[in-house]
């Protein structure tokens, strides 16, 4: 075996992928070195695409999922990604390099039928308006997430980070801690 064999390979994600209607969980395939947010961030792609599928509606779920080999989905419809098995793309040695001092704000953010309570994270310095005047990616990861389904508040989704389609976020507020 080569020492390069795997090298550039793609690395399988799970993830839930969110619509105003659906939840979609499946399979999506991350190059190497990258992240879920960095293949959603990605300008030259305008569709995601899943493999291993289970596709289910929020409101009025299926009495089973449905199934499915493959789901294509356009990544203006999403309203936000959960990562479910995300593995650490970079070595720490490569982070430390890498590493940007950040600044936290305790936040609220709301999209269509959700409301997302949780942490961003800027460069520091970076005003937080910023986030919608002047960044340019789409899609803002939001650590330590509280998820509620406004329709149904006891629906409640856990998760480490989720990843927010800036564009579809209707309030956004900073809050005190």
């Amino acid at each position: 075996m080569s020492l390069l064999s795997g090298f550039g390979a793609d690395v399988p994600v799970q993830v839930e992928l969110f619509t105003s209607d659906h939840v979609a969980r499946g399979t999506m395939s991350v190059p190497r070195g990258q992240r879920v947010t960095d293949v959603l961030n990605n300008p030259h792609e305008s569709i995601v695409h899943l493999t291993n599928v289970q596709l289910d509606r929020l409101l009025l779920p299926y009495p089973q999922p449905l199934a499915a080999e493959a789901l294509r989905v356009a990544k203006n419809t999403l309203l936000f990604a959960i990562p479910i098995d995300e593995p650490e793309p970079e070595t720490i040695h490569d982070r430390t390099r890498k590493f940007v001092p950040k600044q936290r704000y305790d936040i609220i953010a709301t999209v269509p039928g959700f409301e997302i309570r949780g942490a961003l994270h800027l460069a520091r310095g970076t005003k937080l308006r910023s986030i919608f005047d002047v960044i340019s990616y789409a899609f803002v990861p939001i650590t330590v997430p509280q998820i509620s389904f406004m329709f149904d508040p006891r629906r409640q989704f856990d998760t480490n980070v989720v990843i927010v389609n800036k564009p579809r976020i209707q309030f956004f507020l900073t809050i005190a801690e």
